[in-house]
């Protein structure tokens, strides 16, 4: 990575606005899937302007890659009945290295609830001479901030009112060896997120987990809870005759498992919001969301309490952080 400029504006707190310049140069082709010249998009996000342009190892010009150039194809898993994100990319086969390529991208985003972290390094085996990451937001706001390993790379912070800049020059690549860590837990990473947010259409505020709590479950989750009255009879027969609230439990734990398959259906807000639960009684499936929400509300049918409950975790997290 030669260069590569970064700036988000979310001056309006109802867009975001990404402007990607970068130069990266490929020695060999292990080097090619670090190029990343890529945008995704989808009925909210919007692809304002894309273009490549490759270079020989001399510096002369060999292709001129436009919008139109890029392969358009869906960015949704196989499990996915249906979903809008989309992604544009380069598919480019190089006949030699080494290969620069100048990437620029634009997109507009109607979603402000997430903000795209910095990581300036594309993976191991990659190096870095010059990056800059810029946010620009309303003044009147506040930009929450968490930094990790800043310090031992030489990386700057620059804030100015509604403005703040991260640089950082010459990080060289790290060799990936057996058993290594994800990448990411070596370099210096950024996230950010502003307290005021819009997702999908809807407004939000999360300046602490319970205003973040309370907006999700007053804009998402109220309301969907309601089952057919058939259902409601049904599943109260069911556990009439069990003594605990654990047998119980478990016997609507398993009705679930018995009546409903996974299908996700990823659109605008519905990636966040839960499809009612009367809507999965009556179809016999729902992605995760969707499932946990019918689960809690025949679980409130016999009395039992539950909560709707927004979970992250892999393979490798660390339950000691």
């Amino acid at each position: 990575m030669r260069e590569e400029r970064i700036t988000l504006d979310i001056t309006n707190s109802n867009i975001l606005s990404e402007k990607v310049y970068k130069i990266i140069s490929v020695f060999n082709k292990a080097g090619n899937s670090d190029v990343q010249a890529y945008v995704f998009y989808d009925d909210d996000q919007k692809v304002k302007d894309i273009r490549a342009t490759v270079y020989d190892a001399l510096g002369n010009e060999k292709e001129v890659f436009k919008e139109r150039d890029f392969k358009d194809v869906s960015a949704v898993s196989g499990g996915t009945l249906y979903a809008d994100n989309r992604v544009l990319l380069l598919d480019y086969t190089p006949t030699a290295y080494p290969y620069t390529i100048v990437f620029e991208s634009e997109t507009r985003s109607k979603t402000t609830a997430f903000i795209p972290r910095w990581i300036p390094v594309a993976n191991y085996g990659s190096s870095t001479a010059h990056a800059t990451y810029t946010i620009l937001y309303d003044p009147t706001e506040s930009l929450n901030i968490k930094e990790e390993r800043l310090e031992e790379f030489g990386v700057t912070h620059t804030h100015e009112q509604g403005k703040d800049i991260w640089e950082v020059k010459n990080i060289q690549a790290f060799k990936k060896e057996y058993l290594s860590p994800s990448f990411e837990e070596l370099l210096p990473v950024v996230k950010c997120a502003v307290t005021s947010f819009y997702l999908k259409g809807v407004n939000g505020r999360a300046s602490s987990w319970l205003d973040f709590g309370s907006w999700m479950n007053n804009n998402l989750i109220k309301g969907m809870d309601e089952l057919p009255e058939q259902t409601v009879t049904k599943i109260k027969k069911l556990v009439n005759d069990l003594p605990t609230d654990r047998q119980k439990a478990e016997a609507i734990y398993k009705y679930v498992q018995d009546k409903v398959r996974y299908i996700s259906v990823q659109i605008g807000i519905g990636g966040w919001k839960p499809m009612p639960a009367a809507d999965v009684d009556r179809l016999g499936y729902g992605d995760c969301k969707a499932l946990s929400n019918y689960t809690k509300s025949l679980l409130a049918v016999v009395g039992i309490p539950a909560y709707y409950t927004v979970l992250y975790g892999n393979t490798s997290i660390d339950l000691g952080t």
